[in-house]
């Protein structure tokens, strides 16, 4: 079933990224000097950016990603997971050109000034504020090489992001447990690559499942749950 996703979900990624519709001479000639060409009004995009950033947070549910990476509830681990998250929104917009490319870089900055925002929040001190910014665009740089690969590769590769970035490369983690997490990460590419074009630029929308919609996480959960209430 996995590597069913993988393969679907490479294919409709690589299909949107090199797609060759028709185009204008004159979008051609801006393309050839590095002239973006936006399909959408460019002056909402901030705004559309905003608003698929905030989506986001709202529908994603984070307390199961939690419980089966075994990571502590904390604002650490809250950034990581929301990283996990931008990535997902970085390589469905990728697909869609400058205009694509120019809302990717707004959900970047709205996802940093959120996380100041939350640590000021926190009243954390600068000097600790500032160490965790560089530790974690340091974090979210590494993510990002290491999950693309793993989208475009095979399940054992992204399975191995997975290991390394929320388990700690543990030898004892659970492989149940980050095998959820590729069923989950597949998943939820291809959910977002059912966000129409018009969907995510216009209603700033993109349609986000939950870990319990996944067969392996589910399982995972119950079998938590149960352990706990055994205990």
């Amino acid at each position: 079933m996995l590597r069913r996703c993988s393969m679907a979900a490479t294919y409709i990624t690589l299909n949107r990224c090199y797609s060759t519709s028709s185009t204008t001479f004159f979008q051609r000639l801006k393309n050839f000097v590095g002239i973006p060409t936006y399909k959408y009004n460019r002056m909402k995009h901030g705004v559309i950016a905003s608003q698929l950033y905030y989506n986001m947070i709202d529908s994603v549910d984070f307390d199961p990603l939690f419980k089966v990476s075994s990571a502590p509830d904390t604002f650490q681990s809250w950034t990581q997971f929301t990283q996990l998250h931008i990535w997902m929104m970085m390589a469905r917009l990728r697909a869609e050109d400058d205009d694509g490319d120019r809302v990717m870089k707004g959900v970047v900055t709205s996802m940093w000034d959120d996380i100041d925002k939350r640590m000021k929040f926190l009243k954390i001190s600068m000097a600790d504020k500032r160490d965790f910014n560089v530790a974690n665009q340091r974090m979210f740089h590494g993510l990002l090489v290491n999950f693309d690969e793993g989208l475009m590769d095979n399940d054992m590769v992204l399975a191995a992001a997975i290991w390394r970035n929320f388990f700690k490369a543990d030898a004892k983690a659970n492989c149940e447990n980050v095998e959820a997490f590729v069923e989950y990460i597949r998943k939820q590419m291809l959910s977002l690559d059912q966000s129409s074009e018009e969907t995510i630029f216009t209603t700033a929308k993109m349609h986000w499942i939950k870990p319990q919609d996944c067969e392996v996480f589910r399982r995972r959960l119950n079998q938590i749950s149960q352990d706990c209430n055994s205990l």
